[in-house]
């Protein structure tokens, strides 16, 4: 048995292929049960995935495979690297013999409850650091180190990107410098996250590099005395799904098939394998250089893909907590009925007077519609929520300058200058109460507007109100919602955008571009005429 620590998945932007539940539901038929995703430099599949591995009876690992940056996150910096046509980076830039690349890649893996927490602030403080990619440090590795895993990664990781040079130099005192800045990646992991937690990744997909790290990758593991595990990269989930992820790939950089240049990878076999295809699928290394016989590299190698379970074993079975509902209460002394359902009757009551008038409460059509609104917005739990998105809507349109600061000078001491705020997007424009509350300023009646769009029973999660900032000033609400509520109540999101019918119809004709192929042009021509039939209809979250 093995498991594999490795794995790409659909959060893997424009890279990975393999949708969770399938990816799931494949494990599964493989006998494998544990097993990790990995995605780049994104985290954003992880519920899910703990979801689906429930479902499947998988013991789900939680992982990221980091982008590092060369030296300081804090800093732009590059290297230039022999080209040895390995798999490199879509960002990476080649002239001639070299390469030139600006990050790093790092297998990290949460293995209990504090190191689920710190692996998603390792996460988001990268995001802070973006420069082509989210770029972590080893100095930020350190101080998330604690209940994380970390493996040395692929051909594109810090020890890997040393390694892999060594036998295309033929002066000794270069390749002595590149195996001592291997081995000095490796006591920054060490010193970083314990011994115990490091461990030395090797795999292979048919790459003359991956063989060639290979030997001095076991020599590391003996010389610190690491375990060594074998992962298979996988980026989707079937071997026959290859020329779907190359044509994905050409998507990604705006390539077509017909471009000899574009950005793809070498060797095979990115797909998930089974324990047998992990076995078979090793390398020799027959060289004089190391002479040790097939049988011994056999065991060895065996031993590796075997050593993926020592990592499953150490997870532990709680790493992803339960969702639960982190919203902060509204202060009672703030309030004139002392508690949040009273307090958002009264004042979406008042805001009724305000926007419909003094007679508002002889419109019985209005009357009812704010009625139910408040049943449903307070039996689900969401009053707290109404106030606390009321009072950050007031406090952007006053000058009040709680976190007025030589950072955001706007406005005059002690006050800021009022921010603006849109009049609301989407569904919590039909909430008549989000109307009165003056949160959002669009009638919601009149047009027609339904409430139910925005919030009925039954919904999970929580509701959704769309509030627009001008751009250079978000950072200033932010900064008040953490100074309202404690950086504990507060986050920033993301969100993931996935091609519809006739994007994807759209991107798959222009991969497939003709160059001098007649069933190219066939198949080009056939895409364009069916995106032409489909209706516009953007992208789904």
């Amino acid at each position: 048995m093995y498991a594999p620590l490795h794995v790409h998945t659909e959060h893997s932007a424009l890279d990975g292929l393999a949708r969770l539940d399938k990816l799931a539901a494949a494990a599964k038929e493989r006998g494998i049960t544990a097993m990790a995703i990995t995605d780049h430099g994104s985290l954003a599949g992880i519920w899910d995935w703990a979801k689906v591995c429930s479902k499947y009876g998988i013991k789900p690992i939680i992982g990221m495979e980091a982008y590092m940056a060369i030296g300081s996150r804090g800093k732009k910096n590059e290297i230039v690297e022999l080209d040895d046509e390995g798999m490199n980076d879509a960002d990476d830039s080649s002239e001639g013999d070299t390469r030139k690349k600006r990050y790093h890649h790092l297998t990290v893996l949460a293995r209990n409850r504090t190191g689920w927490h710190n692996l998603i602030r390792f996460h988001n403080e990268a995001q802070k650091s973006v420069w082509y990619k989210p770029r972590g440090d080893y100095e930020l590795l350190k101080e998330c180190g604690e209940g994380l895993i970390v493996t040395t990664g692929c051909l594109a990781s810090p020890i890997n990107s040393a390694l892999k040079q060594v036998d295309l130099v033929e002066d000794e005192d270069q390749k002595a410098e590149l195996l001592q800045q291997a081995r000095d990646e490796v006591e920054q992991m060490i010193d970083a996250v314990g011994r115990e937690n490091v461990y030395v990744e090797v795999m292979y997909h048919g790459i003359d590099a991956e063989a060639s790290v290979i030997p001095h990758l076991r020599d590391l593991a003996e010389e610190y005395d690491l375990t060594v595990v074998a992962t298979g990269d996988s980026h989707y989930i079937e071997a026959d799904e290859d020329e779907a992820h190359e044509a994905f790939l050409a998507v990604g950089t705006g390539a077509t098939l017909a471009d000899e240049k574009r950005f793809r990878f070498n060797g095979g076999g990115y797909h998930l394998k089974t324990y047998e295809e992990m076995v078979e699928g090793r390398p020799f290394d027959n060289s004089e250089d190391d002479p040790a016989p097939e049988d011994e590299w056999e065991q060895w190698w065996v031993d590796a893909v075997d050593n993926t379970m020592i990592i499953a074993e150490r997870i532990e079975d709680d790493v992803v907590p339960e969702p639960q509902m982190r919203l902060p209460k509204f202060p009672v002394e703030e309030m004139e009925k002392g508690n949040a359902a009273d307090e958002l009757r009264l004042r979406v009551k008042r805001g009724a007077q305000r926007r419909y008038g003094e007679d508002w409460q002889h419109d019985q059509e209005l009357v009812d519609r704010l009625e139910h609104e408040l049943d449903v917005i307070i039996s689900m739990g969401f009053a707290d929520y109404f106030l606390i998105t009321q009072d950050v809507v007031e406090w952007c349109r006053s000058d009040n300058g709680t976190v007025c600061t030589e950072k955001y000078p706007r406005g005059k001491p002690g006050k800021k200058t009022p921010i603006v705020v849109g009049a609301g997007r989407g569904s919590a424009a039909g909430a008549c109460s989000s109307y009165c509350l003056g949160i959002t300023g669009v009638e919601p009646l009149d047009p027609g507007l339904l409430f139910e769009r925005f919030l009925e029973p039954g919904r999970e999660g929580m509701p959704d109100i769309d509030i627009d900032f001008p751009a250079s000033r978000r950072d200033e609400v932010f900064e008040y919602l953490q100074y309202r509520w404690g950086h504990d109540k507060t986050a920033r999101i993301g969100s993931a955008t996935v091609a519809k019918t006739k994007a994807a119809i759209k991107d798959a004709a222009r991969v497939l571009k003709p160059h001098d192929s007649r069933t190219s042009r066939a198949v080009f021509e056939l895409g364009e005429e069916m995106s032409a039939a489909v209706p516009m209809s953007g992208v789904e979250p």
